[in-house]
């Protein structure tokens, strides 16, 4: 019986952890245009000129107060560095 409920409860915690990591919104697509919020044909200039704008307002010195401004930014950079390789 002690087997059943561990066994149970193991699945619980795994089906819990399944669920978390399903909600994480950076796992679930990377469109590096859709975050830089600029359209799929843009030039280079364009892409580099949104990105300094962005970063400016995203920049973790900038938003002290948003715990997830780091992340933010570094998938800010990300897409940039993705999207200028594209092009």
């Amino acid at each position: 019986m002690f087997r059943i409920v561990v066994g149970l409860f193991l699945w619980y915690l795994w089906f819990l952890n399944y669920k978390m990591v399903a909600s994480i919104e950076g796992l679930q697509s990377f469109d590096p245009y859709q975050i830089l919020e600029i359209d799929s044909a843009a030039d280079i200039k364009a892409i580099r000129k949104q990105y300094r704008q962005m970063s400016l307002l995203k920049h973790p010195d900038k938003n002290p107060d948003n715990p997830l401004a780091v992340q933010e930014f570094i998938r800010l950079t990300k897409a940039y560095n993705v999207s200028d390789s594209i092009v």
